[in-house]
């Protein structure tokens, strides 16, 4: 079976299990009237473990004797060296300014469906708000989008390695407001693979920006500075061309600061680990010349992002 058809059946089969098991979990919480912040954060960890580490697993377990890979050559786990580390912190912390001017700008075209979610996640203890929010995201995620999918595309043009995956993960969001910047990440997360050869880059990045949005909405929840911002937003002391310039203004501005940054450590980056790690010549963008028939099997792709598609637009519609 070709690579490109096998990775999208997978594919195919964890959007099943994804939206089975978000289902199931749900309605067994209710059925043993768990309720609260607690109950959500042990259905957010089910869904991770369920959803997306037993359909890596079942996968790996299914081509080992075509590959005879160990799981951490089939995932892509290889060793970061300490500078390597440093420099996907750095990128990490060097993205989110981007992300945030993406994440504003979308704000202003779609529904802000996760605001209030992510403050009642808040509410929770920080261990397990980190937990539930970066650890389990980072890596389970991780596994599924870079170390399965990613990888699945090796045998595909870079452009469309970078593209695809990144699309399919930016729409696993199902909404479209967290779902732009999502992309970009995708692509940001899949080059950082790319770069270093190993999954652990972008399980390292992804942890960095996503438990530091969640410290920071804990750190204002608890702060007391929630409730002022909202009685700012009730009284409404900016409206208009002058609230989007203020929203704007100030991701504009870190953006142009840090981007060449980053572009300079990712440059960086590339040179640093490819001498360092000659596996990575060998990482998912690396392999055989493209054949005339690459694109076999990406129908079925095509497909579930028509789904999740869909799904997002129900969502947005449901918000309005």
């Amino acid at each position: 079976m070709k690579r490109l058809l096998h990775t999208n059946i997978f594919t195919t089969c964890f959007v099943l299990a994804y939206f089975l098991f978000s289902f199931a979990i749900v309605f067994l919480l209710a059925m043993l009237h768990v309720s609260g912040i607690y109950a959500s954060a042990l259905a957010t960890l089910l869904l991770y473990v369920l959803a997306f580490g037993l359909p890596s697993v079942i996968d790996y377990i299914a081509l080992r004797p075509y590959t005879g890979e160990t799981p951490a050559q089939f995932f892509g786990f290889r060793r970061l060296s300490g500078r390597v580390f440093w420099l996907v912190f750095a990128c990490a912390i060097l993205v989110q300014p981007v992300m945030m001017l993406i994440s504003s700008v979308s704000q202003l075209i779609f529904q802000n469906v996760t605001s209030d979610t992510m403050y009642q996640m808040a509410e929770m203890p920080l261990p397990l708000l980190l937990l539930t929010s970066a650890v389990f995201p980072a890596f389970f995620e991780e596994l599924v989008c870079r170390g399965v999918l990613l990888r699945g595309y090796r045998e595909t043009p870079t452009w469309y390695a970078l593209l695809i995956p990144a699309v399919f993960f930016g729409l696993l969001h199902l909404n479209f407001q967290q779902a732009l910047y999502a992309i970009a990440g995708g692509i940001f997360f899949a080059l950082l693979v790319r770069f270093t050869g190993s999954l652990w880059s972008s399980i390292i990045a992804h942890f960095v920006i996503n438990g530091l949005q969640s410290f920071l909405s804990w750190a204002v929840l608890h702060s007391g500075l929630y409730e002022l911002s909202e009685l700012t937003a009730q009284t409404e002391l900016i409206s208009g061309p002058a609230m989007v310039l203020a929203q704007l203004f100030a991701p504009a501005l870190l953006t142009a600061l840090t981007l060449p940054v980053l572009i300079l450590c990712l440059i960086v980056l590339k040179k640093q680990s490819v001498p360092a790690y000659p596996a990575a010549k060998r990482s998912s963008f690396a392999g055989p010349p493209l054949l005339p028939t690459w694109h076999k099997g990406a129908w079925l792709m095509y497909i579930n992002l028509g789904f999740l598609l869909i799904y997002c637009v129900i969502n947005e519609v449901a918000f309005v």
